[in-house]
């Protein structure tokens, strides 16, 4: 009973975010990087299985030992994608996250909705 309101606030996804990554991942590299534990990420591994088939690989914090807004989960990321800050995008819904990957030298979007989302994409020259 615990568990189950534990994980209450997965309420769904903001409006059009599985077809937004779908799109993206025809032309870029996805990954994602989030803080959560084993309980949690069990739940939405299993809510949002098809959105998360955008993705080529997920970094868990509890799985990499580091999290949001840690740098060393930043470079965890960068490291599988064999790229340097400068040629990466992060997008976060938390501004502290975003200000995070920038000092890594990553360009960085807030993510408020989808379509002003794909708009700074398209601005920063990412799609």
């Amino acid at each position: 009973m615990i568990f189950s309101g534990w994980n209450c606030f997965y309420r769904g996804l903001m409006p059009g975010v599985t077809q937004m990554l779908a799109e993206l991942a025809k032309s870029v590299r996805l990954i994602a990087l989030t803080n959560t534990n084993p309980g949690h990420a069990a739940v939405w591994k299993k809510m949002f299985a098809d959105t998360l088939e955008s993705f080529e690989r997920i970094f868990c914090s509890h799985e990499i030992s580091t999290r949001k807004p840690e740098a060393q989960s930043y470079q965890i990321a960068l490291d599988y994608l064999g790229i340097e800050g400068a040629r990466a995008v992060f997008v976060d819904d938390k501004i502290k996250n975003v200000k995070a990957a920038e000092a890594m030298g990553m360009k960085g979007i807030v993510a408020a909705d989808t379509e002003s989302t794909m708009e700074k994409l398209r601005n920063l020259g990412a799609i």
